[in-house]
């Protein structure tokens, strides 16, 4: 395909979605069913997975897929007068 416009330049940057090994070690967590060191080397080898696949991809810009969030949402509810975050599954 040609074009005789201008190039744009699109990147993903933001949240990707979580292999299922990682919301089930979220869940997991949140049950204290593992440690904390555990939780992050699950998180960890998330993280080196989705960078390798933007890299497979040619992306220029990458990230973590802000895999060690635990909501995206959550932290500007708790901000709000008379909104609760309650407890709910991945």
């Amino acid at each position: 395909m040609t074009t005789d416009g201008p190039q744009i330049r699109a990147e993903h940057i933001g949240s990707l979605l979580r292999p299922k090994e990682l919301t089930r070690a979220f869940r997991n967590y949140q049950a204290n069913e593992l440690t904390e060191s555990e939780f992050r080397d699950i998180q960890d080898h998330a993280i080196r997975e989705v960078v390798r696949l933007q890299q497979s991809v040619g992306l220029k810009v990458i990230g973590d897929g802000e895999f060690r969030r635990s909501s995206y949402w959550a932290h500007w509810v708790k901000a709000i007068n008379g909104l609760d975050v309650a407890p709910a599954l991945f």
